[in-house]
């Protein structure tokens, strides 16, 4: 056999070496890499969850909008009848690995508020227990932080502090 032939034989071979060496290639860099690759990974894993637009390849996650008032959904997504945002958000906490959030929110009805107290818990399957509780406070208004950061209840009639509008 001469070594044109060989060549030619070798010929139909050459599609599965390129594949067996970018392949052995490729697994030596992530083996030699893996530590950076898993923060790399984390890190794009994190950011997605907070929201951020992510792209790769042909592949894009955009930023979230939060939405803060039901109003502002699209009507094709809910359904509403009467005022949703009656309750006014006093602060909402959640573990940063995302196995709890707890709120609490409030309406102001005559005679003081009403306060909605409210904790999700993620269960080891995966789905998630919710918890409600709901009392009534006399002779409290909402009132907006001075910073702007937030809500908190205060006793109705004090002249230093203003209602939430």
């Amino acid at each position: 056999m001469t070594t044109k032939e060989m060549l030619k034989a070798l010929e139909d071979y050459v599609p599965l070496f390129q594949t067996l060496i970018w392949s052995s290639i490729i697994l030596i860099v992530v083996i030699l890499l893996r530590k950076q690759l898993r923060t790399f990974l984390e890190a794009i894993e994190e950011r997605i969850r907070k929201g951020s637009p992510f792209k790769v390849g042909g592949v894009e996650l955009g930023q979230q909008k939060m939405t803060t008032k039901t109003a502002d959904l699209r009507s094709e997504k809910v359904e509403i009848f009467g005022d949703p945002d009656n309750f006014q958000l006093l602060f909402k906490a959640e573990s940063k690995d995302k196995t709890w959030t707890k709120g609490t929110k409030a309406m102001e009805v005559p005679g003081g508020c009403v306060v909605q107290v409210t904790t999700e818990r993620k269960n080891p399957d995966g789905s998630w227990s919710n918890a409600e509780a709901l009392t009534f406070v006399p002779g409290v208004i909402i009132i907006d932080d001075d910073d702007g950061s937030g809500r908190h209840l205060g006793m109705s009639g004090h002249s230093s502090e203003t209602k939430a509008s």
